[in-house]
């Protein structure tokens, strides 16, 4: 194992110390590990503790030359271990919520296949109890369906949100839906979120009403009306 790559920003102060630096090195070293980077990269607790240690520098300060530049030197130490603990525990559900927050497209660029052949694998995900990955096909076959009834343009780095938003103009009457579907999706995908039998159902049947309703093409058009007929690879617009 690389022990580098475990290593804190704090260890990085541990080889700059000076064997006993006096009170003013003790605090200005603490003031500017405090600064880094790798400190502020969590809020709320432990930007509390760091204001409470700025507090208790000030208190030191006024003490004079009454303190051990030893004693000062121990303490600068064991409160950059505190912090570099505090910044480990909060600052890693952070960076995984913002890892959550960062979505991509829908389908990828080299996916080729058609919305016969994802909702295949959507079926089979089922089958073997993999709600999850048939939630994720489910909702990409609804995308490639559209793509292939020329309501949507082939746009592999389209998120489900905008894919949500340009199927809705075309399905009024299931644009909640629709947006609810592309949520799961991400829900799911990026947020690794578990899905339950019913919430796969319900994008189940939302591809099925969108293969089965008119889309709206115009202000004239009647929204929601049902197809009349049904093409070879599925629902015609």
């Amino acid at each position: 194992m690389d022990l580098g790559s475990l290593r804190s920003p704090a260890a990085d102060l541990f080889v700059s110390v000076p064997v006993d630096p006096d009170r003013e090195t003790a605090r200005r070293m603490l003031v500017e590990e405090l600064g880094k980077p790798a400190y502020r990269d969590s809020k709320g607790i432990l930007q509390r503790v760091i204001e409470w240690i700025g507090k208790r520098l000030a208190d030191l300060a006024s003490l004079g030359g009454d303190l051990s530049a030893t004693w000062i030197a121990i303490t600068v130490m064991a409160v950059v271990l505190l912090i570099a603990a505090i910044a480990l525990v909060v600052a890693g559900p952070v960076r995984r919520r913002r890892a959550a927050q960062t979505v991509g497209g829908v389908l990828a660029r080299d996916d080729v296949r058609t919305a016969a052949q994802i909702r295949a694998s959507s079926d089979a995900a089922t089958a073997n109890g993999d709600l999850a990955l048939a939630t994720v096909e489910r909702f990409r076959a609804i995308v490639r369906s559209l793509e292939e009834r020329a309501l949507l343009d082939e746009v592999p780095s389209r998120t489900a949100e905008e894919a949500a938003a340009d199927a809705g103009a075309f399905f009024p009457t299931h644009a909640t839906a629709i947006l609810d579907a592309a949520r799961l999706f991400d829900a799911v995908l990026y947020g690794h979120r578990p899905v339950d039998a019913p919430g796969l159902a319900r994008v189940v049947a939302l591809d099925s009403a969108l293969a089965q309703t008119r889309p709206l093409r115009s202000h004239d058009d009647a929204p929601g009306a049902p197809l009349v007929s049904l093409g070879r690879t599925g629902a015609q617009p």
